[in-house]
């Protein structure tokens, strides 16, 4: 009979030998430790905290690891997730027990067809397709002198509001939760946020677009990429992008990734423009719970 118990010190040398063999779920599984073993004592404390171990008998047979994606919903996403095989076939949907009615959790995955069951049994459901392109950076790119064209890095304390009103304008959808100050906030303070790669574009005092450079697995990674709609069409997306690359390029950078979903033709065939060529897919799944 499957029961759930909390990562703790006494029990985290059993965690690490199934965080070792994650990749037999998903090749996109994070690596728990690498996070685990930089971070200060409450780091470590919180980070436990975002763990749910399953054990089968006295074998620890499988475990979950979530973060929260923002402050105000109750969204998560699924950092790794690993159930031995041999397992597989039982129901071990008590992985969930520990997310509210309401929760939506989403995961990224490339899977196994037994992990496909398994997360399908779970009530998971193929929610898009995304494709993750790579570029290598040799030398820097021409950028035009354009009038009334700038671009303004991000201050904290005085753009917060302006790069969420350009998010949730560019990235409206109606099962998309509004970005909120406090999301803007909470990604400051993130590991992965670099102050001097968040850049706006700006045309005539109007900030037009905005986009963003991160560090995901020791390469750099753009992310929230976009233009308002007034200003699409008008080549401030290449522009932008062009501007961003170039920023890396100084920084001694020699290769970016960027991931786009495969729905959006009009980003990946800018992206593409650019140069960027596809270095791998997969799909998102989703679910919410229920009871």
């Amino acid at each position: 009979m499957f029961k759930t118990e909390r990562l703790r010190i006494k029990n985290l040398n059993e965690f690490a030998d199934l965080n070792s063999k994650r990749r037999e779920f998903n090749s996109l599984n994070e690596e728990y430790f690498k996070y685990y073993n930089k971070s200060n004592f409450i780091g470590r404390y919180q980070l436990r905290k975002q763990v749910c171990l399953l054990r089968y008998g006295n074998k620890l047979v499988g475990y979950l690891w979530h973060s929260k994606i923002d402050s105000g919903a109750n969204a998560y996403l699924i950092n790794s997730l690993y159930v031995d095989k041999n397992y597989m076939d039982i129901n071990c949907s008590e992985l969930l027990k520990d997310f509210k009615a309401g929760s939506v959790l989403y995961f990224d995955g490339k899977l196994s067809e037994e992990a496909s069951n398994l997360l399908s049994r779970f009530g998971f459901e193929e929610k898009s397709t995304t494709f993750e392109l790579k570029l290598t950076l040799n030398s820097k790119r021409h950028e035009p002198l354009i009038d009334n064209l700038n671009f303004v890095t991000f201050k904290k304390g005085r753009h917060e509001k302006i790069r969420c009103d350009i998010q949730n304008s560019v990235f409206f959808n109606f099962e998309r939760q509004p970005l909120t100050i406090q999301d803007i906030l909470a990604d400051e303070m993130q590991d992965y946020y670099v102050n001097d790669w968040c850049i706006f574009i700006k045309y005539n005092n109007d900030y037009a677009g905005y986009g963003q450079i991160i560090m995901h697995n020791f390469t750099p990674l753009i992310v929230n990429f976009g233009i308002k709609k007034e200003y699409q069409r008008r080549g401030f997306g290449q522009l932008l992008l062009t501007h961003l690359l170039n920023i890396l390029i100084d920084c001694g950078y020699n290769e970016v990734k960027i991931k786009v979903n495969a729905d959006n033709t009009p980003a990946y065939e800018l992206y593409k423009k650019c140069g960027f060529k596809l270095f791998d897919q997969y799909k998102t799944w989703t679910t919410l719970i229920k009871t």
